[in-house]
């Protein structure tokens, strides 16, 4: 199964950090994964300079750049590690070559809500 793993979540996903900004990503990865004791791999298909006119497949390199097992993650959040993992591996993945990353779509468009504090009472009637 692939799962894309670059998507907006939009207000119900997990904020987690993509290139140094919160951005909003779907936990379905790692609950899957948690629920099935199943790895993940965090993977990329480059496009070769090489001419492979001989073999249409050779033009492309598939690199696994990390392998997950969740039941190795030892954190008390353990969704929000995973997919902090998953998300860190595909920065990796897009910085090899960034020229080739297939980006249509408003990453950040979701923005984390602020947390408010309660209300501050009206010093006038305070006294």
């Amino acid at each position: 199964m692939a799962l894309l793993g670059d998507q907006d979540a939009g207000s119900r996903g997990l904020f987690v950090d993509f290139f140094g900004h919160p951005a909003s990503t779907f936990k379905s990865i790692a609950l899957l994964a948690l629920e099935y004791d199943a790895l993940i791999m965090v993977g990329g298909a480059f496009r070769r300079a090489d001419d492979f006119t001989h073999n249409p497949w050779a033009r492309f390199q598939v690199d696994a750049e990390d392998v997950i097992d969740p039941r190795s993650i030892t954190s008390a959040n353990p969704v929000g590690a995973i997919t902090q993992r998953f998300t860190s591996a595909l920065e990796r993945l897009i910085c090899r070559a960034p020229e080739q990353y297939f980006w249509v779509h408003r990453r950040w468009k979701s923005e984390p809500r602020v947390r408010r504090s309660a209300p501050v009472r009206d010093q006038r009637l305070a006294g």
